[in-house]
């Protein structure tokens, strides 16, 4: 509808296109990702221009690439794949070699993936921890009380481990400014090594941290390391967990339940 109501100009096709769906994300960012393409970066309002070259270099939460460095590689994507489908490159000029459109095989995110439950960090009995841990705690409420958020650690070496039933699991924690690296293990093999650095335009996060799935059913555990390294434009190499969220394979709700609104 922004597109087609929209004239071509990015705010109306902006403003049209959220207020369609009442949303802010999916929609009006395809809707001005099409006029992109078609126009140009140069096409955009300059206040949006000022506003990506301002984020262009800083990273995305949970990932290890920027805006900047997304677009290079779409870009390189997209070449490999034209010239692959025997398209041509000359310069400035692409020509894309015409296909017919066929229909791809349907993909279901976390297919049968379903919440178990939430564990606290808190929650002693269910955590072992090695070494230099200590508690964050963050102000809450109007009368500013303090409560315990999560556990940190800057100290090489030290662990954390956490044994579950399940086939997959989550590990939630702070992405902040001094944030630092982890190595986490699943039952005794690297899985990844983490960055939980963040910063930027003031804000800091508490989500996940780490996450895997497809895990076989059955008991896992999962260790922490914690590395004691951090990125140059980090102020700390603290490692933050506050909860775990585990996950079961079995059919969801709506695949095994009718819903009527009669």
């Amino acid at each position: 509808m922004g597109l087609l109501y929209g004239e071509g100009d990015p705010m109306k096709t902006l403003e049209i296109s959220t207020r369609c769906g009442q949303d802010s994300d999916c929609n009006p960012s395809n809707a001005l990702a099409v006029l992109g393409v078609m126009n140009g970066f140069s096409g955009l309002p300059q206040e949006m221009q000022d506003a990506v070259k301002a984020i262009g270099d800083s990273t995305f939460i949970n990932t290890t690439y920027s805006f900047n460095s997304a677009v290079t590689g779409t870009y390189n994507h997209a070449v490999a794949l034209i010239t692959k489908a025997g398209g041509k490159i000359k310069g400035d000029r692409i020509a894309i070699k015409r296909e017919d459109p066929f229909s791809p095989e349907l993909e279901v995110s976390f297919p049968d993936l379903v919440f178990d439950r939430s564990v606290s960090v808190f929650e002693k009995e269910q955590w072992k921890l090695k070494g230099k841990w200590k508690t964050y705690m963050v102000k809450s409420g109007s009368e500013g009380n303090e409560r315990e958020q999560s556990v940190y650690s800057d100290n090489a070496g030290d662990e954390l481990a956490f044994t579950f039933t399940g086939t997959g699991i989550s590990l939630e924690g702070n992405w902040y400014r001094d944030g630092g690296k982890a190595d986490v293990l699943v039952d005794g093999a690297l899985h990844r090594t983490i960055d939980t650095y963040y910063d930027f335009a003031g804000q800091q996060r508490t989500e996940s941290i780490w996450h895997v799935t497809g895990l076989d059913p059955g008991e896992h555990t999962i260790r922490l390391i914690v590395k004691g390294e951090k990125r140059p434009e980090a102020a700390g190499s603290r490692v933050y967990v506050s909860s775990a969220t585990i996950f079961r394979t079995e059919k969801k709700k709506n695949e095994t339940h009718k819903f009527s609104f009669e």
